[in-house]
């Protein structure tokens, strides 16, 4: 719970305070359809679509806009104490022309959901290293380094859908294992569910299931064989039936929305699964802009960290190496595979970042020598920057700046090392595109005039508030015994 807040209040420091991308701003419209009229139908957005009855939706999964819906509950209950002149102080009077300059209490708060959901993440994963067996030094340090020096930070500051489906897939694997682990049917039910329930976050991520689902069924019968008192019936059930409930009911509401079970404009998108493999391959793992290593530099080590869980953890290793294996391919396949438009760095397949850095934690509790310890210090710190420059700069800026959209050939750019997305946004951030709400209060924007004094208040409360929550997490962590049984 304190390591979760620390993060959370980490990253609401960095906090745009709007939306970056038209994927953003389509998710907080649903959202607001949810709340304010308890319907789905909006009217305008890159992915809307007619639906069953005449009215528009978007394809979007809806899982996150539900998510989403107390930090919108939360917005207009601010939006309704404040005045209008210090909503205009604090959010200044809205009506920019680009989607970046449009801010309100509403999607203020919204905007806090990727924070949130990023601390959710870092406590899962965790709870998952102490599951594995990491002493609490290791699980503290890995899952910090994943927080820090990670892509997990940098999209803590988007209102995307990546990091919840990262949840659920993790979640998933984690309910899994703890089955296999100790037993108890929860396990199952917990896997079962999140490993389902992804299809109602990111349709895409269903892939996850053939890595997940096959693992569940592996430890499930490997209990079974062993004839430890397993219940084979109640077992099975909890495997299958929630699956089976939350695909069926998603299948239900798409007949609702859509009038079919499988949705067609969701699946209209298939013809864009033509771009050469190798390329989106390439991209997504060797690339200067886009690749995952470069976008988390503590995957280098995965060499000699993935030898260390594999020898603990095989078929955890396997299911993690599916898990990411198709969701790399299928990603790789889709014309937009590099998902630059929305957010920098490798998105589509950000689930990878979590569960490849599983393996840190069994490697950190192994004797190393100071040579492994400087490659952590060094690829850490790399990775750190990397994660500063993206959380700050303003992202439109540098996708208008570097000259993206006008490249030929097409995305070549992100094969250039000097033309990276990561070089971009240092050279935003160099010339002034910051983008982090409590900077844009003190110099002002266009739509606000500059509020020094309000924004040395709220920097000090974010300071306080971050001491603070890290007092928590050492009164906490001295609490703990070093390692569990």
């Amino acid at each position: 719970m304190a390591l979760g807040v620390c993060c959370f209040v980490f990253y609401a420091g960095f906090g745009h305070g709007h939306f970056a991308g038209t994927d953003e701003g389509e998710l907080y419209l649903t959202t607001a359809s949810l709340y304010l009229d308890q319907d789905l139908a909006i009217e305008t957005g890159p992915h809307v679509f007619k639906g069953r009855d005449g009215r528009k939706y978007s394809i979007f999964s809806v899982g996150q806009a539900l998510a989403a819906l107390p930090f919108y509950a939360l917005g207009d209950g601010v939006e309704r104490l404040l005045s209008p002149v210090a909503r205009a102080r604090l959010f200044g009077r809205g009506g920019g022309s680009r989607i970046d300059q449009n801010e309100s209490p509403k999607s203020f708060a919204v905007s806090l959901f990727g924070p949130a959901a990023s601390a959710i993440l870092v406590g899962l994963f965790f709870l998952f290293e102490r599951r594995l067996g990491v002493s609490l030094r290791s699980a503290v340090l890995s899952a910090a380094l994943l927080a820090g020096c990670s892509y997990v930070a940098a999209m803590s500051v988007f209102f995307l859908r990546h990091t919840l489906e990262s949840i659920a897939i993790l979640g998933a694997l984690y309910g899994f294992f703890s089955f296999a682990r100790d037993g108890r049917i929860r396990g199952l039910v917990v896997g079962s569910l999140l490993m389902s329930l992804t299809v109602w976050i990111r349709l895409p991520s269903a892939v996850a299931a053939l890595g997940l689902g096959g693992y569940g069924a592996y430890v499930l019968f490997a209990r079974i064989r062993k004839g430890n008192g397993t219940p084979v019936g109640p077992a099975l059930a909890a495997l299958v039936l929630p699956a089976l409930g939350v695909v069926a009911l998603y299948g239900a509401f798409n007949g609702w929305v859509w009038g079919s079970v499988v949705p067609g404009p969701r699946f209209a998108q298939a013809q864009l699964l033509d771009a050469p493999l190798h390329t989106g391959v390439l991209g997504l793992l060797a690339s200067p802009g886009s690749s995952l290593f470069v976008y988390s530099p503590l995957l280098f080590l995965l060499p000699w960290t993935g030898f260390a869980v594999w020898r603990r953890h095989r078929a955890a290793t396997v299911s993690v190496l599916v898990v990411v294996a198709s969701v790399l391919l299928l990603s790789a396949g889709f014309a937009h595979w590099h998902g630059l438009w929305s957010a920098p760095g490798p998105r589509m397949i950000f689930v990878a970042t979590p569960l490849l850095l599983l393996s840190l934690g069994v490697w950190l509790d192994r004797p190393r020598r100071k040579i492994e310890t400087l490659a952590v210090v060094v690829l850490g710190l790399f990775g750190f920057a990397v994660q500063l420059s993206l959380m700050s700069v303003r992202w439109g800026a540098v996708v208008r700046n570097m000259g993206y959209p006008a490249f030929a050939p097409e995305m070549d750019f992100l094969f250039i090392p000097h033309m990276s997305p990561i070089v971009g946004s240092a050279r935003g951030l160099l010339a002034g595109d910051v983008d982090v709400w409590l900077w844009s209060l003190w110099v002002g924007t266009a739509t606000r005039a500059p509020e020094p004094a309000l924004a040395l208040v709220f920097s000090l409360v974010w300071v306080c508030g971050f001491a603070l929550a890290l007092a928590w997490l050492g009164r906490t962590l001295r609490a703990q015994p070093a390692r569990d049984g």
